[in-house]
């Protein structure tokens, strides 16, 4: 995927435990980072890491799944004046954090 995925993948880790806890869940999140290659490929899914337990053929099919989904989807063809208007489309309700 690309060469710090698991310094990003720790450090996230990190986040979101202090978050957690701040607001009095006690839990250990463990954050899985999910490749999938656009171009046909001898190892088309990655996860990291690699020793989680999850094998990647179980998402071979994510892809196919989303693409139909988002054909599907009634709002797909809706203009969208930026990036954060998509957002808010999609997941109806305001995104803060997304950058203007």
């Amino acid at each position: 995927m690309w060469g710090f995925q698991p310094h990003f993948r720790v450090d996230f880790e990190a986040v979101a435990n202090e978050s957690l806890n701040s607001i009095g869940v006690i839990v250990a999140p463990m954050v899985l980072l999910v490749g999938f290659a656009e171009e046909p490929t001898e190892q088309p899914i990655c996860v990291e890491p690699e020793n989680a337990g999850i094998a990647p053929e179980i998402l071979a099919g994510c892809m196919t799944a989303g693409d139909a989904a988002y054909e599907s989807h009634e709002n797909r063809n809706i203009p969208r004046e930026s990036q954060y208007t998509q957002y808010r489309c999609w997941f109806s309700r305001p995104l803060p954090c997304w950058p203007a």
